[in-house]
């Protein structure tokens, strides 16, 4: 069975042959996670968090898959935090137990996660599944092929399969996991997972705000001059978020999306005729007028003397 190292903001509550039942706490608030043995090298955690971070040490081995699905609120992994997943998605991960630190960012998270540990397992799984004309080994070897960690947002079909699982009694829930899982892989083996491997990465919604937000200020606050660090401790975000947050937004650095943005400002200044160049390189936040006639020039291909002349 799959276990869960007992740290300080964790307990265990109860454990039986084929259950065990913790508890996590923050100090503050608290949160639930139980685990159910279905087969060999196979278990399934049922998490209701309302913490906003947790560290959770299993014994898996790293490499184990585990299918992922959040019903409510999100949650943000310490490796790949940009993939989180928000109500109704579904992840499929290499990486889970790589992880030690869950962060849950609206203090919301209930899910359930099915994981993997062996090959063996999934042996286990054809064996009792034997009259169903799933090649539970092929599926199995599908997603190992992708390499990568994949996301599938919330649709019809995930919905089904899942929404079911969070309201079956709890006595019944060892026996109707087991079919579950078989419907599960029914799944996997007709989606397109390849299509959701090269989609375009989705910014959780809280994130979305978030880099919105810094969008907002640092244009606002041209003339001043702030550390992605800076940036980042007013949005309760690490810098390393932040810097990838930002880059799957906009498709650049937000050093680089500043530095042109500056310049386009700084243009429609220039065709205005009114300010003295260097009143102009002040309020876009360059003190020394040579970088800043210089970084006009690697962006608007122009001196500023140069662009005025021609547009006013």
């Amino acid at each position: 069975m799959l276990n869960l190292s007992i740290e300080k903001n964790v307990q265990l509550l109860q454990r039986t042959e084929f259950m065990q039942h913790y508890l996590l706490s923050d100090g503050t608030d608290t949160g639930h996670l139980v685990v159910y043995h279905i087969v060999d090298g196979v278990d399934v955690m049922y998490v209701d968090c309302h913490v906003k971070c947790a560290v959770l040490k299993f014994d898996a081995p790293q490499d184990a898959m585990a299918i992922t699905h959040c019903y409510m609120g999100e949650v943000q992994f310490e490796l790949d935090s940009e993939d989180s997943l928000e109500g109704g998605d579904l992840g499929i991960s290499r990486t889970f137990f790589k992880n030690q630190m869950f962060s849950f960012p609206t203090k919301t998270f209930h899910g359930v996660t099915i994981v993997f540990s062996s090959k063996n397992a999934v042996n286990e799984i054809q064996a009792a599944f034997c009259n169903f004309n799933i090649d539970f080994n092929a599926v199995y070897e599908k997603v190992l092929s992708l390499r990568s960690n994949v996301r599938i947002c919330s649709d019809k079909r995930i919905l089904n399969i899942f929404s079911e699982l969070y309201l079956v009694p709890k006595s019944m829930r060892l026996t109707y996991l087991k079919l579950k899982i078989l419907e599960i892989f029914a799944y996997l083996k007709d989606a397109p997972l390849i299509h959701f491997l090269h989609a375009p990465k989705r910014l959780s919604r809280k994130n979305e705000d978030k880099i919105e937000l810094v969008v907002s200020f640092i244009r606002e606050n041209l003339d001043e001059h702030y550390t992605i660090e800076d940036l980042a401790s007013k949005l309760d975000m690490s810098a390393t978020l932040l810097k990838k947050c930002f880059k799957t937004a906009y498709g650049e650095s937000i050093y680089a999306y500043l530095k042109n943005y500056r310049m386009k400002i700084a243009a429609e200044y220039l065709a205005k005729d009114e300010l003295p160049i260097f009143e102009i390189a002040n309020r876009v936040g360059y003190i020394n007028s040579s970088k800043f006639t210089a970084a006009f020039k690697q962006v608007i291909g122009q001196t500023p003397k140069e662009y005025r002349s021609e547009h006013v």
